[in-house]
């Protein structure tokens, strides 16, 4: 099982609340300021992750959206997550399918020096997402000293629960996943995408991790996996077209999602 990433550090100075902002492309400039002004990223940063953010969208459809602009580490000198709050919502894409927007308040912006822990640190952000009544209390957080005490508890959890077994009647497949980026991005929503194309009930587990088996057809329960390349995945489907499931997923992820470029 690999060792638990350090989650991302929170403090005052990199929360900004009611942002104004006209679109996606402002809030990120505003928000990549903060973290070159207090000394996270190089100057480099903005314009990558404006780049990164027109080919990989980061936009989820969380019962409150949220976005999670970031970009590669070279551009980056410390490890740091900064938040903003806008005072009104603009258009992202969406995490997985650039034709889709989402409409969000909050963005959660990283600098990440370890490309290793790229995963692990968006796993954890995506699970504190779905904690019931998480995102609604920051959109009515009254300072950033609230912001980081809300966040804190969820990101410095461990988290992590045993495996659930598969129903009796169920087929398993264990696959290794060779992408570069694992089980995100681009590759991420493919897998979803394959799984949902199929009546049976599709679930699928992090092997390497230990983390719990989740639905395949949710793009953030899959996210909350963290799988990096190299990890082990046990996908089981049950009822009618598991089989077919089965062999279309395994088809997917042998073949790189039919991917060589990096998300």
């Amino acid at each position: 099982m690999t060792p638990p990433q350090a989650s991302p550090p929170l403090n005052d100075s990199l929360i900004l609340l009611d942002l104004p902002a006209a679109d996606a492309g402002e809030a990120i400039r505003s928000l990549a300021a903060l973290l070159y002004q207090e000394g996270y990223v190089k100057n480099s940063y903005a314009e990558a992750v404006l780049q990164r953010e027109a080919i990989y969208p980061t936009g989820l459809a969380t019962e409150i959206p949220v976005a999670l602009p970031h970009t590669d580490v070279q551009h980056c000198l410390r490890p740091a997550l900064a938040v903003a709050r806008l005072s009104a919502p603009v258009a992202f894409g969406m995490m997985g399918d650039p034709t889709q927007q989402v409409h969000t308040q909050l963005l959660f912006m990283l600098s990440i020096t370890d490309p290793k822990a790229q995963v692990q640190w968006l796993k954890r952000l995506i699970e504190s997402f779905q904690v019931p009544g998480l995102l609604e209390s920051l959109l009515a957080a009254k300072a950033p000293g609230e912001v980081v005490a809300l966040l804190r508890p969820h990101l410095e959890a461990d988290g992590q629960q045993a495996a659930g077994a598969g129903g009796r009647g169920a087929l398993a497949v264990t696959l290794t996943v060779t992408h570069p980026v694992g089980l995100h991005a681009r590759p991420a929503a493919k897998f979803v995408q394959t799984a949902a194309r199929f009546s049976c009930s599709v679930r699928v587990a992090n092997l390497t991790t230990g983390s719990p088996a989740v639905d395949a057809k949710s793009i953030l329960r899959v996210l909350t996996l963290g799988v990096q390349q190299g990890h082990r995945i046990r996908v089981e489907a049950e009822g009618e077209g598991a089989e077919e499931a089965l062999d279309a997923l395994r088809a997917l992820v042998e073949s790189r999602f039919g991917e060589e470029e990096r998300a």
